[in-house]
């Protein structure tokens, strides 16, 4: 079974990192906290996968302000924040509903309270996660 999983891995070349569309919760400003969108980034691409972000709704992610206070604000983040390609991706994320599946190979999900908003009952992400399970 290990070379079974691990002829699995190697196959594996599609991720798609889900982060949140909320910019509210509740009155509070919220978002996607960086740090958990932009390492994740960067520990998957650095292993040679195909990456795309993407969010309930599409479009670009809100980001939460606290995550880029001194104390939180990390290098990945910083490096996210600077890197054209990857601040594209986080402003023009592809809509979950719109995801071609049979292409993904896993989908990560991406913390922060804009989470507690959307990806609560949100069909589309729950059948995004069925489909890879």
């Amino acid at each position: 079974s290990h070379k079974i999983l691990t002829n699995r891995i190697e196959n594996m070349t599609n991720v798609v990192l889900v982060a949140t569309s909320a910019s509210k919760l509740k009155s509070h400003d919220t978002g996607v906290w960086i740090e958990e969108l932009a390492s994740p980034y960067y520990c998957f691409l650095s292993a040679g996968f195909d990456v795309t972000i993407a969010s309930p709704e599409g479009g670009p992610i809100p980001i939460d302000a606290g995550s880029m206070g001194t104390g939180f604000f990390t290098e990945p983040a910083q490096k996210f924040m600077h890197d054209a390609t990857a601040f594209g991706k986080c402003s023009h994320s592809v809509k979950i509903s719109d995801l071609e599946l049979d292409t993904v190979d896993a989908i990560f999900m991406c913390g922060g309270h804009g989470t507690c908003v959307d990806f609560v009952d949100q069909p589309s992400l729950k059948a995004a996660i069925e489909t890879m399970y």
